[in-house]
């Protein structure tokens, strides 16, 4: 508080008056309160992606213990001729898939979550046959996979309304492109 002489000599009592001398301590509390608030949002933000990375890494399937050479023989023997049925004589070329994994786990990982996670154009390929035939294989040879079962009357109005577009095709060669790599292992 500041005492303040007004114009008809009586004081009048002001909250927040700095005096000129004092302006630039002021300024610089200013803009270090300012940097603490940065900070803090800051730290924050951080705190929540570290938070939602933990919590991904937490609910994602391990494909460590799986038995690779089942699989292996599953998708040899089934699930590649399903989405070559599914892909209709379109050729994998096509598209130019790039394909990438360094081991099974991380194939395995890959392939489950482009066969699973629903894409815009494209929403009834985790109800498709090679799909279901994916899921359960994984559920046999992988202890602890947890992939929910589709309802088949969900997949029955799903497969009525779509029809199989450019979008669906490339991500089944990508697919295709996967299970070549993971074979390979």
């Amino acid at each position: 508080m500041a005492q303040l002489l007004t114009s008809h000599g009586s004081t009048a009592q002001v909250q927040g008056y700095i005096h000129p001398e004092n302006f630039s301590a002021a300024e610089e509390k200013g803009k270090r309160g300012l940097t603490y608030a940065i900070l803090f949002v800051l730290s924050v933000f951080f705190r929540k992606i570290i938070i939602m990375q933990l919590v991904g890494l937490v609910l994602t399937d391990s494909f460590t213990n799986c038995d690779f050479g089942k699989i292996r023989d599953t998708y040899e023997n089934i699930i590649y001729f399903g989405l070559k049925r599914y892909m209709k004589g379109t050729k994998s070329t096509q598209f130019n898939p790039t394909v990438s994994c360094y081991n099974p786990s991380e194939c395995l990982t890959i392939i489950d979550r482009d066969t699973f996670t629903p894409t815009h154009g494209c929403e009834s390929f985790p109800t498709e046959d090679f799909s279901e035939q994916t899921r359960a294989t994984l559920a046999s040879q992988c202890p602890g996979y947890s992939r929910t079962q589709t309802n088949s009357a969900q997949k029955m109005k799903t497969k009525e309304k779509e029809v199989i577009t450019w979008k669906c095709l490339e991500k089944a060669a990508h697919l295709l492109g996967l299970w070549r790599r993971f074979s390979r292992f």
